[in-house]
């Protein structure tokens, strides 16, 4: 009897052991999804101001003068989803430099601001007004690749 009595505290202490670790990881999980949904949010926001500035790399191709700040464009949104994707680009003239900066943004349905990146490429010397047409040579013999890095910003 002294031997079931034994097993039967141990096995309420085991239960009760499992049950507190149980409750635990209960409590866990929905801040574990929650971390998990915002980094997915900004990674697809990064991506978004990556889409941004290769927007503006095509933009300056086809006018190398182009500087300023394009409207937010949301041609990579899809349709019946619960959010709201959009990017837009900015070109600032340096004399030789330009700096593109791609923006992407992650919105709810009611426009709340989820998750947002800036993108920053600085490109060294675009001297030439006449890019390729496309064709592989250089309309007007001038050298057209230029040096580019970027960084998230």
């Amino acid at each position: 009897m002294k031997n079931n009595a034994q097993l039967l505290i141990t096995v309420l202490f085991l239960l009760l052991m499992v049950g507190t670790l149980a409750g635990a990881l209960a409590a866990l999980w929905p801040a574990e999804i929650r971390m998990r949904v915002e980094e997915r949010q900004g990674l697809i926001a990064f991506y978004l101001a990556q889409a941004g500035i290769e927007r503006a790399k095509i933009e300056v191709i086809n006018d190398v003068t182009l500087f300023g700040t394009s409207a937010w464009l949301n041609d990579l949104d899809l349709a019946g989803d619960s959010y709201t994707f959009r990017y837009n680009f900015n070109v600032v003239i340096m004399g030789p430099q330009r700096r593109l900066i791609g923006r992407g943004e992650v919105l709810d349905l009611n426009n709340n601001l989820l998750a947002q990146r800036e993108i920053e490429v600085r490109i060294n010397g675009i001297v030439d007004v006449n890019p390729p047409g496309g064709d592989g040579i250089d309309d007007d013999g001038l050298a057209s690749l230029v040096s580019w890095s970027w960084q998230e910003i």
